[in-house]
């Protein structure tokens, strides 16, 4: 008997998902040659290579704390997600009907803490309490936060966020994501607290800084902090002590918008 030819996916069929046990997903995609061409060259778009440097003198020939260690694997996932975000920020649900907006429950003792888990509505595997904040900082995602009895408390307000203004004026002053060798423009960061929002970090520019997904992650995940020189209005990033004993301060220079 002859072995059948492989057949070829249909065009256009449904994605398949799948649920690891470790609360991660992987996803097969079976694209036809127009889909992937955009979708790719919209990847390369996101991930292109820094076009203009910024040398700060006093770390001549690089930072290794700042340097980016993400796979290529790694760096098209933040793209992809990025490219989504964006979506979600231009969906109103006006046209479809369908509200966009991403609902994160959480309960208040892990809110406050940064201790423990939430949950992203429609998806089973619980996400760090300290990501959930971090999420929060996004308009289109909004904490829900739970009593012991598991009973809303408070949908997350615009007290919260940083006004449309505020986002301007910190886009003027940062130009996109501080993080030294990073270009992400402002469109693509978010407005995040200096001193956490849940911690009593007052929603203004001067407690705000704009920093990309990935960098956001780090700044809170990995313990860095960001620090003002009262007499100059300098601004340094100082690293945990796990990174750099003696958490030694990197300074943000301006970068291309603010320059």
């Amino acid at each position: 008997m002859g072995s059948n030819p492989a057949k070829k996916p249909p065009e256009h069929a449904p994605t398949s998902v799948i649920a690891h046990r470790d609360g991660t997903y992987s996803s097969v995609i079976h694209w036809d040659t127009e889909s992937y061409g955009v979708a790719e060259a919209a990847l390369n778009a996101r991930m292109r290579p820094r076009k203009v440097t910024f040398t700060d003198p006093d770390t001549p020939g690089g930072d290794e704390a700042t340097r980016d260690t993400r796979t290529i694997g790694q760096r098209r996932l933040d793209a992809l997600t990025s490219i989504m975000r964006d979506s979600l920020r231009a969906d109103t649900g006006d046209t479809s009907g369908v509200d966009t907006t991403v609902l994160v429950t959480i309960p208040l003792e892990a809110l406050l803490s940064g201790v423990g888990t939430a949950t992203l509505f429609g998806v089973d595997a619980p996400i760090s309490a300290r990501t959930a904040r971090r999420m929060a900082c996004d308009a289109k995602i909004i904490p829900v936060v739970l009593d012991g009895n598991s009973q809303p408390l408070d949908l997350g307000t615009a007290r919260r966020l940083f006004s449309p203004t505020q986002r301007q004026a910190m886009a003027v002053r940062d130009g996109g994501c501080v993080w030294p060798g990073c270009d992400e423009p402002p469109s693509r960061c978010q407005s995040a607290h200096v001193t956490p929002w849940a911690s009593g970090g007052p929603t203004d520019i001067r407690n705000g800084v704009l920093l990309c997904p990935f960098h956001h992650r780090r700044f809170d995940l990995d313990g860095w902090d960001l620090d003002t020189d009262p007499a100059t209005g300098t601004r340094y990033l100082i690293p945990p002590a796990w990174v750099d004993a003696r958490r030694t301060p990197r300074r943000i220079s301006p970068n291309s918008l603010a320059a």
